[in-house]
């Protein structure tokens, strides 16, 4: 399980650490019941009801490969028909970064294309995530684009991967540029843009969807907020102080250090590419983007469908993703209870191997592209 707590190592520093504890595997039925679309409370194993055999096999036969992940798509010798996508894959294809942290276009098997769908990989993460489920969409006749985001996939002079380049405490317009960035590179394509963002990157998604033309949004447990409580005022606190101090007191959080644990086991045990090391400078801009796209898409239209867990309660704030579906229409929040064993990174078997339970994940996402009708177990 993953947990974001506060501890202090020493008398003068901080510690924020974000680790994973092994959790038996308790699988989840996904026979056909009842299923409402909204109910007022939550209902413990509630199957989703779109869930069929042959989603079950695909999801199942992802764990075919043993190698580490990598998302594979088009080079970009293949992508002149749209020139902003291949500018991006060029770019990444000749930058010294992880095989597994970088933009790639997965190309729709099918024409003509449904749409184009932008997918956004964790926070610390990588675009490998998307391995399988970008292909799967590619199937279903989307384009799918899944950018790098910013800093993520660099490495030192020796290879090590380095969170020197993530947005600091008053970068937070890195995120708003990468952004809309993104959205002209698909928007180019001039077909509906849907978006799939996990953790930071469902930050991300909600901010497009509420401040540009996007058909959907699909939020992975996004990170809008800490889950856990000290850090989440600790946040709070240091934009208080940067208001007094004309932005002087958050300049303090660099000399923090933040240490994902999990991730870094990860990286011993089958290769992770991504980031464990930061700074809590970083986890402010982040969390403060978060809060701000809250706010920016209070108003928008575009449907918004959240999938949460209470697995790991310290990751993400619970109550930021009630306040995103409580302040708009046509918005949806399914959450996995504890027991359930959904972890916060939900898309990749490597990081949840829950085959039962990741089907419906999937069969959740293929729905809501498809149909844009959102779906909640509990109250927002």
């Amino acid at each position: 399980m993953n947990t974001l707590s506060i501890t202090t190592p020493t008398k003068n520093s901080l510690q924020l650490n974000l680790e994973r504890s092994e959790t038996p595997t308790r699988t989840i039925p996904f026979s056909v019941d009842g299923f409402e679309r909204t109910s007022p409370r939550l209902r413990t194993f509630e199957p989703v009801p779109f869930v069929t055999p042959k989603i079950y096999s695909v999801v199942q036969s992802e764990k075919d490969s043993a190698a580490t992940p990598v998302l594979r798509g088009a080079h970009s010798a293949e992508l002149d028909a749209y020139p902003a996508i291949k500018a991006a894959v060029q770019n990444d294809e000749h930058a010294n970064l992880q095989t597994g942290n970088k933009t790639t276009f997965v190309p729709a098997t099918t024409t003509p294309a449904k749409g184009i769908v932008v997918g956004l990989h964790g926070w610390s993460a990588g675009t490998w995530q998307f391995e399988h489920l970008a292909t799967q969409l590619a199937d279903q006749g989307y384009h799918v684009y899944v950018p790098r985001l910013p800093g993520h996939g660099v490495v030192d002079d020796n290879g090590d991967p380095t969170s020197r380049d993530f947005p600091r405490n008053n970068e937070l317009g890195r995120y708003t540029e990468f952004a809309d960035k993104v959205y002209s590179d698909a928007a180019s394509l001039g077909l509906p843009i849907h978006t799939l963002g996990l953790s930071g990157g469902g930050a991300i998604a909600l901010d497009l969807a509420g401040r540009h033309e996007v058909a959907s949004a699909m939020l992975y447990d996004p990170f809008l907020s800490p889950g856990d409580a000290t850090a989440d005022t600790l946040m709070t606190v240091f934009k208080w102080l940067d208001v007094l101090t004309f932005g002087v007191a958050s300049l303090l959080l660099r000399l923090l250090p933040v240490v994902f644990e999990g991730p870094k086991k990860d990286i011993a045990k089958w290769g992770r590419h991504g980031h464990v090391n930061f700074n809590a400078a970083q986890i402010f801009t982040l969390t403060h983007y978060g809060r701000q796209a809250i706010q920016n898409a209070k108003n928008t239209s575009t449907p918004i469908q959240i999938i949460g867990t209470d697995f790991e309660p310290g990751v993400v704030s619970r109550q930021r993703l009630k306040d995103v579906v409580s302040t708009g229409d046509h918005r949806g929040l399914y959450t996995f209870d504890k027991e359930s064993n959904v972890p916060h990174a939900m898309i990749h078997w490597r990081e949840f191997e829950n085959d039962e339970a990741r089907t419906q994940v999937r069969a959740l996402t293929f729905d809501f592209i498809e149909s844009s009708e959102v779906h909640s177990n509990q109250r927002g």
